[in-house]
């Protein structure tokens, strides 16, 4: 979300803009196992955690996960119920190339998973 404000600046104003509360993507992460159907919210804010470099992590995607934003396998029992055809949940895996403070999504629906993008702010004002 980028809000737009006028901000006087040597007599003259000038259209500035401001980054609202998106959290970055700061880490570089090599993928393991990636694609899944879209859980349910876990959350709707970011959890903020450290990943440290060469150690893999395992993000639930499912939203079920006890252990959040870990995946603790809850998805096995979530996928049996699932119909012929439907995509499957499932962990997305990494192993993170640099040790770093990344947040976390918790609503499941980031484009840029298994990190926080913002979107939670736009579901969190449809709930």
């Amino acid at each position: 979300m980028i809000r737009k404000l006028l901000k006087p600046c040597s007599g003259k104003y000038v259209l500035t803009q401001i980054r609202n509360k998106i959290h970055p993507t700061p880490a570089k992460v090599e993928f393991i196992q990636g694609r899944s159907a879209v859980g349910k919210p876990a959350g709707f804010e970011p959890i903020r955690a450290v990943i440290e470099k060469g150690k893999s992590y395992s993000w639930c995607s499912c939203g079920a996960s006890k252990k959040q934003p870990f995946c603790d396998g809850a998805h096995k029992k979530l996928n049996e119920s699932l119909k012929e055809g439907q995509d499957k949940l499932v962990p997305l895996r990494f192993v993170c190339e640099e040790t770093r403070t990344v947040y976390f999504c918790m609503c499941k629906s980031s484009s840029n998973r298994p990190f926080c993008d913002g979107t939670h702010e736009t579901l969190k004002n449809k709930n």
